[in-house]
């Protein structure tokens, strides 16, 4: 699909979720070779930013993914615009990266989330928040 891609992290299903939609970097000559641009991104040389246009879209429509699939507590999900300018669900994450500084579930997490403490914080944070999540629905504290 040619257009912009964006990834969301979602966090906890329950109502409401937390949807953190993001922009992917990609251009045409980073996407000739799908496994060059994945590979950069699990090693951290690509950073994503938060949308400049249609991330409400992109989030409402990752919420709806989550939903279909039963996702629970963590997720992200990838989207693409196609050739007519829609945005198209490409991948559910049912368990996406959790690097800490490389994987876009933090990074997308500090855009949101951040703290006057740095990344590393963030992330904490952002385990803390999956671990609740998980935690709430059994009624664990």
């Amino acid at each position: 699909m040619p257009g912009d891609e964006f990834t969301t992290l979602i966090l906890a299903m329950a109502r409401p979720a937390s949807a953190c939609p993001a922009s992917c970097p990609w251009s045409r000559s980073t996407t000739a070779n799908t496994g060059v641009a994945r590979d950069l991104r699990g090693v951290g040389l690509t950073k994503i930013s938060k949308p400049a246009s249609r991330g409400g879209e992109a989030a409402a429509l990752a919420v709806q993914a989550a939903d279909a699939m039963r996702c629970l507590d963590h997720v992200r999900i990838d989207i693409k615009t196609d050739a007519a300018g829609a945005l198209r669900v490409m991948e559910v994450n049912g368990i996406p990266g959790l690097k800490p500084l490389k994987s876009w579930a933090p990074q997308i997490y500090t855009l949101y989330f951040r703290s006057p403490d740095g990344e590393m914080a963030d992330y904490c944070s952002l385990i803390r928040a999956i671990i609740e999540a998980g935690g709430g629905r059994y009624g664990l504290r």
